[in-house]
């Protein structure tokens, strides 16, 4: 694979060079070095890259201008593995954390985790009164 064809199916996956190395398990600098030509892409990276491709082919992502929305259309596909469900994600992670729904839902989980952590320590706190006493 040349570094012309590897970024090109990087840009048609949407992904910038961060996004990407995070998927492939990689350094930015390394992508980077693909891209240049300055790096031979190894086999593992390309079988990578060609599993990228396809994904990309198969699925029809969608953004909407007003929404920000973006849709994972598996309508040609028999099955999605929830790996690929994962991939998905993480690759479009950037836009995720921009929905609405997403941040309230994060929101959520760190509140329901500051609760936790408050309650753990009114429970020690609590704990250390009843032994000074």
């Amino acid at each position: 694979m040349k570094s012309k064809e590897f970024k090109h199916i990087r840009k048609n996956a949407g992904l910038n060079q961060e996004a990407l190395a995070a998927l492939i398990k990689k350094s930015k600098r390394t992508v980077q070095s693909y891209e240049a030509g300055t790096f031979n892409i190894p086999a593992e990276v390309i079988r990578k890259m060609k599993k990228l491709e396809a994904e990309t082919e198969n699925l029809y992502i969608k953004k909407k201008k007003v929404s920000q929305s973006i849709y994972m259309d598996v309508s040609k596909l028999k099955r999605i593995s929830l790996q690929d469900a994962v991939d998905f994600c993480i690759a479009y992670k950037e836009v995720f954390l921009e929905e609405p729904e997403i941040k309230s839902l994060l929101q959520k989980e760190r509140d329901a985790g500051k609760i936790e952590i408050m309650e753990k320590h009114i429970v020690l706190k609590s704990q250390n009164d009843n032994k000074t006493t």
